[in-house]
């Protein structure tokens, strides 16, 4: 990582706010004459004026009471990157803010009596509100998927339900448009669809704060529900939530410099965490620099629950020796370490979105693993000495190519054991760029040794596929349904900052089963619920694409013969805006995905069933999810244009050919979701 150069600019400039019924203020953002960190020109957006010569060069912030005059002095210390300050507010008071020598990149109001309720209030702090700073009324890349107020988001964390209402944390970056210091963003819903957004639920190591030549932060992590003793216990009886994540530091951008452990907090209320402390090291044998996103799961902490013999289970993702999973090669076929044994469905090794076959050497010599900690049951789940490495779970030596895992999960579902990772640094036969992978089978336990855990897997898919799904994370409610969400990935450059001002979203929340041996997924029964709004009555022509507009939600069922298959051509246009399209294929019973126009143009998403009989599309402006035959395969893409200037333009449902392959035809359109609040 270059030391990049620092920026000349030095700002003031004055906004008036209101506390209302909050009693904090918190601020994030840049220390002037440092580093631009990517955030897609918003640093030279914003409108200030120049302080005067024999002017305090010192940045900080003053907060002055405008009716008693008081004063409170927020400083950032000069030498620093980024910032975080934060003031206690009278309730009700005025303040003029005085901002000098940095630029605030997300602001707003926080701590009330009914938080979770209200959620933080978004400050504006553009001067002249014309669109620098957070807009007063920002657009949406969506109208019903869940998306921070502004910023990066990437994975979700920390997913649970507690004391009556669902939590979700996410990856954030709140200095800029694209991925930076790792935070923990943090939102609460009662339906998982109505999302309220919570203050930063946990800030990066300190040396990211101060020292340019570092990055990472607060990396990804999991959560479950505690009683009064520190036990796992259903969410709306916990006492506490118990988080597990991965501290993560590296310098210069140098992996002989990074640094990754697993850490463990508690929050008492929902909001507030405890400062992280080390539980698992980095010391078990042949562990890779990557070593991170632990995933704890209520179902793996069953006392009596089949393989575990009463131990709780924490999984991480890595990569280890070859040598070191000689059981798990013969169990899967792979005859050589080489890529044409180690490619999967003829995949291959890629750094990158775009790298094609054969531009990079694959590491033939390390596997991608989800490793396994475990503890004895009753045990002190803080405790770093409660904890015991337990070997490999799994190694996937079919698609040994790749790097390493991210994101593992592992958890027992119907009755078998599911474990689920995503392929770093691989690109699929189709194209797609680190897609995730699901393996169903059974714990080894006869010939365990000692605390060893081995998975025997008897079926293998692809969670999605699109090219858009990522770092997908799953818990267990408290009526016993397993969900899961995810983060819509842009691999591919499709977002630009004119369509929104926040660069993520989560997919839908899916309820997963098994079906045959094979991990089905379909949106939860709220999103039915919440989302569809009335019906719309369809064109004689096929034509809807006015009527949908952006947002709407089609059930197709398709004619099929005896046997069930489809055999059929057609093609619709779920989508389109200026010269971009996103179509839905059907050529000789195969279904797929396609785009002109796009960058993913060249990619061939091709759905991986035999037989056909509905497809539900959901398409939520720049997101579409499928789901077909209520969820045997799931496809989740990335539709705009990329080179336009904003979310107008767009229509919907268009039928080019092949209308006669459906059976019919059910189309509703989306409720949009009030999902901004900015205080003025």
């Amino acid at each position: 990582m270059s030391q990049p150069s620092h920026k000349a600019a030095y700002t003031r400039f004055s906004i008036r706010i209101t506390s209302g019924d909050y009693s904090r203020i918190d601020f994030y953002g840049l220390v002037d004459k440092r580093p631009d960190t990517g955030d897609g020109g918003l640093r030279n957006s914003l409108l200030s004026t120049g302080i005067g010569p024999g002017a305090d060069p010192r940045p900080r912030i003053v907060m002055t009471d405008s009716s008693t005059g008081e004063r409170t002095l927020l400083e950032a210390p000069a030498e620093n990157v980024y910032f975080h300050l934060w003031a206690q507010l009278k309730e009700g008071a005025a303040y003029q803010l005085e901002v000098r020598g940095l630029t605030v990149t997300y602001a707003y109001l926080n701590e009330c009596a009914d938080i979770l309720e209200k959620g933080i209030r978004l400050i504006d702090m553009s001067p002249a509100r014309e669109g620098a700073g957070i807009p007063g009324d920002p657009p949406s890349q969506t109208a019903t998927h869940f998306e921070p107020p502004c910023r990066w988001m990437n994975d979700p964390n920390g997913l649970c339900r507690f004391q009556g209402r669902y939590h979700l944390f996410y990856q954030f970056n709140p200095f800029g448009w694209k991925w930076g210091p790792m935070h923990w963003g943090h939102a609460v819903s009662e339906d998982m669809i109505h999302w309220t957004h919570l203050p930063l639920a946990m800030d990066p190591q300190a040396e990211i704060y101060s020292d340019s030549s570092y990055a990472g932060g607060a990396f990804s992590g999991s959560a479950i529900p505690v009683d009064g003793q520190g036990r796992p216990c259903p969410g709306d009886r916990a006492h506490a939530i118990r988080f597990f994540l991965t501290c993560h530091l590296e310098k210069n951008g140098d992996p002989a410099h990074q640094v990754e452990y697993q850490a463990t907090c508690l929050s008492l209320d929902g909001i507030h965490l405890s400062q992280p402390s080390l539980v698992i090291g980095h010391e078990a044998p042949g562990l890779a620099p990557d070593f991170r996103d632990p995933k704890v799961d209520m179902t793996a902490l069953e006392p009596k629950g089949a393989g575990s013999r009463g131990r709780a289970v924490i999984v991480a993702a890595t990569n280890l020796p070859a040598r070191l999973g000689e059981d798990f090669r013969r169990a899967q076929g792979v005859e050589s370490l080489d890529d044409e044994h180690m490619s999967g469905d003829g995949g291959w090794f890629a750094p990158n979105p775009w790298d094609r076959k054969g531009e990079w050497e694959a590491d033939h010599s390390s596997v991608p693993a989800i490793v396994a900690y475990t503890a004895v049951a009753g045990a002190d789940l803080s405790r770093a000495g409660s904890w015991h490495y337990a070997g490999p779970l799994l190694m996937d030596y079919r698609h040994g190519v790749s790097k390493t895992y991210e994101c593992p999960d592992f958890f027992k579902l119907d009755g078998r054991w599911v474990a689920i990772g995503a392929l770093m640094h691989y690109r699929d036969g189709g194209g797609r760029f680190q897609p995730v992978r699901w393996y169903v089978g059974d714990i080894a336990t006869a010939a365990d040794a000692g605390r060893c855990l081995r998975m025997r897997v008897a079926s293998s898919g692809w969670c999605d596929g699109g090219d858009s799904y990522y770092a997908v994370q799953s818990f267990v409610d408290d009526s016993g349904r397993r969900i899961a969400i995810g983060w819509v990935a842009d691999w591919f450059g499709i977002r630009n900052p004119a369509t929104s001002p926040a660069n993520g979203v989560m997919t839908y929340p899916r309820q997963l089963h098994l079906r045959q041996g094979r991990l089905i997924s379909h949106p939860v029964e709220e999103v039915y619920e919440e989302l569809l709004g009335p019906s719309i009555a369809f064109a004689d022509d096929g034509n809807l694409a006015e009527k949908t507009g952006r947002s709407y939600y089609a059930d197709l069922r398709l004619f099929t013969g005896d046997a069930a298959v489809f055999r059929g051509d057609f093609d619709l246009i779920l989508a389109s805006k200026g010269d971009c399209l996103l179509h839905l294929l059907g050529r000789k019973g195969r279904i797929r995905l396609a785009t002109d126009g796009l960058p993913t143009d060249r990619l061939n998403l091709a759905i991986d069933l035999p037989a056909v009989s509905r497809v539900e599309v959901f398409m939520d402006g720049t997101v579409c999810e499928l789901f077909l035959n209520d969820g045997e395969e799931a496809a989740t893409v990335l539709f705009d244009d990329p080179h336009g200037s904003g979310s107008s333009g767009q229509t919907g449902l268009r039928i080019v050919h092949g209308g006669e392959c459906f059976a019919s035809f059910d189309v509703h359109g989306l409720r949009s979701l009030n999902k901004r609040r900015v205080a003025r």
